[in-house]
């Protein structure tokens, strides 16, 4: 009897210690929407409602897919999606293709806010502030 006892131990506890344990991954894994865009500390809103349903989704290996939409030139939505990469660069910098972001995370890893700096119409230096919520793992 004992020997039927101790291979159902040992498979639960094999079991239980599942490699796959989503507290392994990075916070940015998962779905993300945009709750709000800054612009040198000024607040931007969007002025339709074609970009409502825009996300974006970091995937544990390295993968980014960018759901958005925008109005074409015949006044119309269109829907697109883009494919990038992601990497953990340590002390909050993460590098998403070619370009460096800091992403301080927040309200218990489910909101996050990326700050950027990029060049303007005037070649000037321009601090973009964007604020995400996790809408899924």
């Amino acid at each position: 009897m004992k020997k039927i006892y101790l291979p159902c131990i040992i498979g639960a506890f094999l079991l239980s210690c599942n490699s796959d344990d989503d507290s392994d991954l990075d916070p940015i894994v998962g779905t993300w929407k945009i709750t709000s865009s800054k612009v040198d500390g000024k607040e931007i809103h969007s002025t339709n409602d074609c970009d409502k349903d825009n996300s974006m989704t970091f995937f544990y290996d390295g993968k980014i897919k960018d759901n958005y939409s925008y109005i074409n030139l015949q006044n119309e939505c269109v829907n697109s999606e883009k494919f990038f990469e992601w990497e953990n660069s340590g002390n909050s910098v993460y590098k998403i293709d070619d370009f460096e972001v800091k992403i301080i995370f927040s309200n218990d890893n489910n909101t996050f806010t990326e700050t950027l700096t990029i060049k303007g119409l005037n070649n000037e230096d321009v601090t973009v502030a964007i604020t995400r919520l996790k809408i899924n793992l």
